[in-house]
């Protein structure tokens, strides 16, 4: 984190605040990308919607409990 690159200096409530500031910025900045891009795949494909849906179907049927063949969700992914 932002904390381990900082030296080790005492600091009083302002600086502390700026950093988690900086620190929220950055992770906001980071996850911003990934996020946008599921987003708008997400939006302007169909075919992306539909895999998208039977992926997480073959996930919640794998976590009820059914038993569902390994090479088939593999090939689901691929």
């Amino acid at each position: 984190t932002f904390n381990v690159l900082d030296d080790n200096s005492r600091k009083n409530a302002l600086e502390l605040a700026e950093q988690s500031l900086i620190g929220n910025v950055l992770s906001f900045v980071g996850l911003f990308g990934p996020c946008l891009s599921f987003y708008s795949c997400t939006l302007s494909s169909q075919l992306f919607r539909h895999e998208l849906m039977v992926l997480l179907h073959v996930r919640k049927q794998h976590e009820e409990g059914d038993v569902t063949d390994a090479l088939t969700m593999q090939e689901r992914i691929n």
